[in-house]
C-alpha cells in the first residue's frame, strides 16, 4: 500500500510540474514565456552574437535578415503542402487532369526563387555589416 501512495504522490508531482510548465510555456503566466521556434532562434542568435562581439546595430540588421529568409521558408513550406490533395483532384476524373498540379509546380517555383532572392539579399546585408572576423565567426556557425 504504501509503494502506491509513492507512486501515487510521484504521478502527481510530475503532473503537477508538467501543468506548470504547459502555463508557462504556452503564455499563460510567468512573464508569457514562449519556446516556439522563435525564442528558440532568438536564444542561438543571442549566443552568436555574443561570440562575433555584435554592436547593436549589426544584431538588428542580423534579425532582421533571419526574419526575411525564415519568412521566405515558410511561404515554399506552405506551398509544399497540399500537393497530395491536387493529386487527389488529378487523378479522380475519368482522364488524368494534370493541371491542378502544374499549377501548385507553378507556385511552388516561384516560392522557391523568392526564397533564393531573400537568401541572397539578406546575406548581402550580413556580409556588408560585418568586419572580416566576425564574418569569419558567422561562417563558423553555418557550417555545423
Amino acid at each position: 500500500m504504501m509503494v502506491l501512495g509513492l507512486v501515487a504522490g510521484g504521478l502527481g508531482a510530475f503532473l503537477a510540474v508538467r501543468w506548470m510548465h504547459w502555463r508557462r510555456c504556452h503564455g499563460r503566466g510567468w512573464g508569457h514565456r514562449v519556446h516556439g521556434h522563435a525564442g528558440w532562434r532568438r536564444h542561438r542568435m543571442r549566443w552568436l552574437f555574443q561570440h562575433m562581439d555584435a554592436t547593436p546595430a549589426q544584431e538588428r540588421v542580423l534579425l532582421a535578415a533571419t526574419d526575411e529568409v525564415t519568412g521566405a521558408w515558410e511561404a515554399l513550406t506552405r506551398e509544399m503542402r497540399g500537393w497530395r490533395e491536387d493529386a487527389a483532384r488529378a487523378v479522380q476524373g475519368e482522364h488524368l487532369d494534370s493541371q491542378p498540379l502544374r499549377d501548385r509546380f507553378v507556385r511552388q517555383d516561384a516560392a522557391l526563387e523568392e526564397l533564393r532572392r531573400t537568401l541572397l539579399g539578406s546575406l548581402a546585408k550580413v556580409h556588408e555589416t560585418l568586419e572580416p572576423d566576425q564574418r569569419r565567426t558567422l561562417a563558423r556557425a553555418l557550417e555545423r
